[in-house]
C-alpha cells in the first residue's frame, strides 16, 4: 500500500495529481522533465478554456 492509507494500492501523489500516470512514468524511468513536457498541450488547452472567464489578463495558469 502507498502512503495514502486509503484503498489498497493508492498513493497520495496519485490523488494530488489526479492520475497515476505521472507516478507510473517516473517509476518506469522517465525524467520529471519528460513527464512535465507531456502536460504542455493540456496546459495550453486549459488556458484557452478559462480565458473568457478571466477578470484580468494573464491570470490563468501562467
Amino acid at each position: 500500500m502507498g502512503l495514502g492509507g486509503g484503498q489498497r494500492g493508492s498513493h497520495v501523489v496519485d490523488l494530488l495529481l489526479g492520475s497515476d500516470r505521472p507516478r507510473r512514468a517516473l517509476d518506469a524511468g522517465a525524467t520529471p522533465a519528460e513527464v512535465l513536457s507531456g502536460w504542455t498541450e493540456d496546459a495550453r488547452a486549459f488556458r484557452e478554456r478559462c480565458r473568457p472567464l478571466l477578470l484580468y489578463d494573464g491570470s490563468c495558469g501562467r
